[in-house]
């Protein structure tokens, strides 16, 4: 049964679902038929937003559908652009920010904080919560802290100008990279030898690819310099701090606790269930969520549980 070509039908699927709203989200393999039947897979985009519905609409009943790419979900957000219906919801990554502004009087359009959801959960705080409930030897929680601050510290500083050269390619609607050489190939790291870094001879040679082949004459960074970036975790793409953060967790665990194992996607996962946490000690990210998830709280008529520890806004 499709539900998905007409404002009617997306606001009123979710009575099929027997749920108060039905939220349309990225990730899942994107296939139209099964998309539209709810036969969609566990996309990992599912569990990060169940999770902010969860933190901040907890008595919101909602069916979440993973529809494949931005791209496909852009088309169900346009059909909602002059809808006030909150029996439905498109939630995206930010990405550059190119679809926010259109959307801003939309509230049934949200996006992440971030670039994307990794973004929002991925920090120190976030990783060294995960370090404790994975690593099955004793260690030394300061020492372990002290060591993921200084690694993000080094990663902050080195993102700066990757972020910036990221920018100018998307403004100028070129690639940083060539084909066959993904942005998240620049984190490198050899586990239990050495924590993970930036490779930035690589990037210093792809900045002068992008200089001498597509943009002759624009204002590119020209050397290994801080720039003018407020928050380069929140600005840098989403599987670069991710990756960076998932290899930081390989080298600590190597370090102290060689038995230790945790997969990619269940790292993924454990970042995700911090979201509350990581919440309530970043204002910033609270509050974005907290702004978006009002509409839907309002509608219900139902109180919301306050995040612990928060301020009142």
């Amino acid at each position: 049964m499709s539900f998905r070509r007409t404002l009617s039908g997306l606001s009123n699927e979710h009575l099929f679902h027997q749920t108060d709203v039905v939220v349309h989200v990225e990730g899942g393999d994107g296939l139209t038929s099964k998309y539209e039947a709810g036969e969609t897979t566990e996309a990992i985009d599912i569990p990060f937003w169940r999770a902010v519905f969860r933190s901040f609409a907890p008595n919101v009943k909602a069916h979440f559908k993973a529809g494949g790419s931005k791209t496909a979900l852009l088309p169900i957000a346009n059909t909602l652009r002059n809808s006030a219906a909150l029996s439905v919801a498109v939630c995206m990554d930010r990405d550059f920010e190119d679809e926010v502004a259109q959307f801003s009087n939309c509230p049934n359009v949200m996006f992440t904080w971030g670039y994307s959801w990794e973004n929002d959960v991925c920090s120190p705080l976030t990783l060294c919560r995960v370090v404790g409930n994975v690593c099955l030897a004793n260690y030394d929680s300061d020492e372990v802290d002290r060591e993921i601050a200084s690694c993000f510290q080094r990663f902050v500083n080195d993102v700066k100008w990757l972020v910036k050269a990221d920018k100018i390619a998307h403004a100028h609607r070129v690639p940083l990279f060539g084909k066959g050489r993904p942005i998240e190939k620049l984190v490198y790291g050899e586990i239990s030898t050495a924590p993970p870094y930036l490779l930035r001879n690589d990037l210093r040679t792809a900045i002068q690819r992008l200089r001498s082949e597509h943009l002759a004459g624009a204002k590119l960074p020209k050397g290994l310099v801080p720039l003018p970036i407020a928050n380069p975790l929140r600005e840098v793409r989403g599987h670069v701090v991710e990756l960076f953060t998932f290899r930081m967790l390989q080298y600590l665990l190597g370090k102290y606790s060689k038995k230790s194992k945790i997969s990619r996607e269940e790292f993924k996962k454990a970042l995700i269930r911090e979201l509350n946490h990581q919440c309530r000690n970043h204002d910033e990210i609270r509050r974005h969520y907290q702004r978006q998830l009002q509409p839907f709280i309002k509608e219900r008529g139902t109180g919301k549980r306050r995040l612990a520890g928060s301020a009142a806004d």
